[in-house]
């Protein structure tokens, strides 16, 4: 259930920040969002989640320390590196959703270190979760014969969902810049710091 309220929340981004959306690399990750989706309802269980998370934290470290010093990697999309991290990006961070981590904090992180606005990332991010969202759900579906009763009860949340994304847009633009850099890292920061209990 929380899944499919996360998915909605991001229909509800796509629709409110459908401008902002950045096409380059956009279909690549869309589909590796996909493979990660599907890949998670299935082994949700079956692999200890202490692995995934030292995984996530590594990660997530590296694009704050990325984003932080200015390390942005504006790679040709032929090179194997860029195509790595495009199938990362993409893939795990859709599995690290599965498994109830932060996935998206991942995604977002490696926007922010290519240097695209805090508007951009939010509408970007928004259609790589919820294609990847929506996979994970019918996968787990299929794999856990789970009903659609409770899944009905969220529907109604999908309008106010839509309001508040849409002040959120418009507030979003009054932010300072140097304040939107802030709240960037400070988002990175929480997402990791949230997960090391689990570790435990």
């Amino acid at each position: 259930m929380s899944l499919t309220f996360l998915t909605l929340g991001a229909l509800s981004r796509i629709i409110i920040f459908q401008k902002e959306i950045i096409k380059d690399d956009l279909l690549y990750i869309v589909l590796f969002g996909i493979l990660g989706g599907a890949l998670g309802g299935f082994l949700v269980g079956k692999i200890p989640d202490k692995y995934l998370i030292i995984v996530f934290l590594i990660t997530g470290a590296k694009y704050i320390y990325d984003f932080f010093f200015k390390i942005k990697k504006e790679i040709s999309l032929n090179t194997k590196n860029h195509f790595l991290s495009l199938f990362f990006t993409g893939t795990i961070a859709s599995l690290f959703s599965a498994f109830g981590l932060p996935g998206g904090s991942i995604r977002q992180g490696y926007y922010f270190s290519r240097g695209y606005t805090l508007q951009q990332v939010q509408g970007t991010a928004a259609v790589i979760f919820f294609t990847s969202g929506l996979f994970s759900i019918l996968s787990r579906l299929y794999f856990e014969n789970l009903g659609l009763e409770k899944i009905y009860l969220i529907l109604p949340l999908f309008l106010p969902m839509l309001l508040v994304m849409y002040f959120a847009k418009k507030v979003s633009y009054k932010i300072p810049k140097i304040w939107q850099d802030r709240i960037i890292i400070y988002s990175l920061v929480v997402s990791l710091l949230s997960v090391i209990p689990k570790l435990f």
